[in-house]
């Protein structure tokens, strides 16, 4: 544990600092590192990509209604492979839109649009076999509950 002392300096230390000057400086510190919330994974993300992720990941989980750490678990994940997947699309179009001729952004962009589409096929089954592992998980928690809720009523009944 800090001593008062050790506390005091600190303060005085950070009274002195400005942050960044340099439009370098700035640019860096704008994509410092925050912990996720739910897995604790330090993801890095600038101010703009930070609020849309966030949102993406709200209504996730908020669709998907998870109860417990498992579920949650599931839920984020899905979230950030919906993340990823539409990142590789707005790419995708971003290497077409900046190109002249469609024929020729397939040529020049062979190989990066080959992994991409990998990676998006990979994802789509990440994401459909966490979906259908948090809807099993999901139905055997609610038959629990039902069985739960019976067996109480039938109890309360005698």
């Amino acid at each position: 544990m800090s001593t008062d002392s050790q506390i005091e300096a600190n303060r005085l230390n950070a009274q002195h600092s400005s942050g960044p000057v340099t439009a370098t400086g700035k640019a860096r510190s704008r994509l410092n590192a925050v912990r996720d919330n739910i897995t604790g994974q330090v993801t890095s993300l600038n101010d703009e990509d930070r609020a849309i992720f966030n949102q993406v990941l709200n209504d996730h989980i908020a669709g998907l209604k998870p109860e417990g750490a498992e579920e949650l678990r599931l839920a984020n994940s899905i979230a950030w492979d919906q993340w990823r997947l539409d990142r590789i699309r707005a790419i995708e179009m971003n290497l077409f839109a900046s190109g002249d001729d469609d024929t020729e952004t397939w040529i020049a962009n062979a190989k990066r649009l080959e992994l991409m589409s990998l990676y998006e096929s990979r994802m789509n089954r990440t994401m459909a076999r966490n979906r259908q592992t948090l809807r099993e998980l999901q139905n055997d928690r609610l038959k629990r509950q039902t069985r739960s809720e019976e067996h109480t009523s039938e109890l309360q009944s005698h």
